[in-house]
């Protein structure tokens, strides 16, 4: 054997590795991923107790409060909201209103204004739909004069009023007046250091309507 032919036999390994990398074939296969699974993320469970309801919260007064029962289905809704625009209040088993004097009258008169009326005729309406109840019609004045004016201008304002309604068409036999002058106040006429409080007079000043149940039958 020739030198030649000893030496192109020994390059032959060296060119089958010097093939090109294209011409491999590959054995590379792509990865098979799963198949992702949706699953809800699971809250943990809570360690916190709801929370209860703050008892110091007054529950809003039911429509029971207002004797509603007593005024006919189709005006309850108006009636309450009546109520509830004149400030109404439980008064045991009465209702009470207050309207204030300032509003009414003016100053040291008992003759109704005319700004008033709009006010007194919701008033009007409310009677109307407790159609047999009684009402009382009391007169309240600040401490400012003498004990027996303060009374007397009370009583005159209690009448006034009463002959406005009845004018209005509430049956005089339900109505009655009462004058308490200064005796019955729901704020100070005066501050502690004996200086005049005029919003504890304003308050004062005031003619109340106590509608009381209506009698059986």
């Amino acid at each position: 054997m020739t030198v030649f032919r000893v030496a192109a036999l020994l390059l032959l390994p060296a060119v089958a590795v010097a093939q090109p990398l294209a011409e491999r074939p590959s054995t590379l296969r792509p990865a098979t991923l799963p198949a992702p699974v949706w699953r809800p993320y699971a809250m943990p469970e809570t360690r916190f107790a709801p929370r209860a309801a703050d008892s110091r919260l007054a529950p809003a007064p039911a429509a029971s409060s207002f004797r509603l029962r007593e005024v006919d289905s189709r005006l309850r809704p108006r009636t309450e909201q009546l109520l509830t625009a004149l400030r109404a209040e439980k008064s045991g088993d009465s209702i009470r209103i207050s309207l204030p004097g300032d509003v009414l009258f003016d100053f040291d008169r008992a003759e109704i204004r005319a700004d008033a009326r709009p006010e007194l005729a919701r008033l009007t309406e409310v009677l109307r739909a407790y159609a047999r109840s009684p009402v009382e019609i009391q007169g309240h004045t600040d401490s400012r004069g003498s004990d027996d004016y303060n009374q007397a201008l009370s009583e005159r304002r209690a009448a006034s009023v009463q002959l406005w309604l009845q004018r209005q068409g509430v049956a005089p036999s339900r109505l009655r007046t009462i004058g308490y002058g200064e005796s019955r106040p729901v704020a100070p006429n005066e501050q502690a250091d004996g200086r005049d409080d005029p919003q504890g007079r304003q308050r004062n000043r005031r003619v109340e309507f106590i509608i009381h149940p209506a009698p059986p039958g």
